[in-house]
């Protein structure tokens, strides 16, 4: 796509959006990614790495690489601390309107919004009430990630 050609609008700045705004820049397509949070990497963002002596690619580190790339290539809009207000079809595409008052027009929209952790104490058969020796994989990330595994 050339400079009058309209791009894409990715709705979510996670690993997701960020992946597939990193690749469209590759073939010279503008993006603009929309992010409601004040960063760019979702939940991966705030991981801690789960390498012992060697890297297992977790993802924890990459997701912040990826960001990094993203806010530094010139085809790739970043607005973060927004939302979109409207979205309206018309003849070059979709008209986009921030609830931040910028306007652009696109092509196509990718919709990565991510994930939410699972919270088990919603299902009482896990028993995740009965014992501080039964965690989930987010605790225990926040447990590595603040080094207060031992405590």
């Amino acid at each position: 796509m050339n400079e009058r050609s309209p791009g894409v609008l990715i709705i979510g700045g996670g690993v997701t959006g960020i992946a597939a705004a990193n690749f469209m820049s590759d073939f010279d397509i503008t993006v603009h990614i929309v992010e409601k949070q004040d960063r760019l990497g979702g939940h991966a963002a705030t991981w801690a790495c789960m390498a012992t002596d060697s890297c297992v690619n977790c993802g924890a580190c990459l997701s912040v690489e990826a960001a990094e790339q993203a806010l530094n290539r010139q085809n790739i809009t970043v607005h973060l601390n927004t939302a979109i207000l409207k979205i309206d079809k018309s003849e070059n595409g979709f008209d986009v309107t921030l609830k931040s008052g910028e306007n652009f027009n696109v092509q196509k929209i990718i919709v990565a919004t991510g994930f939410s952790p699972f919270d088990p104490q919603k299902i009482g058969s896990y028993h995740m009430d009965q014992s501080q020796k039964l965690i989930t994989t987010a605790t225990f990330n926040s447990l590595l990630k603040n080094d207060t595994l031992g405590d």
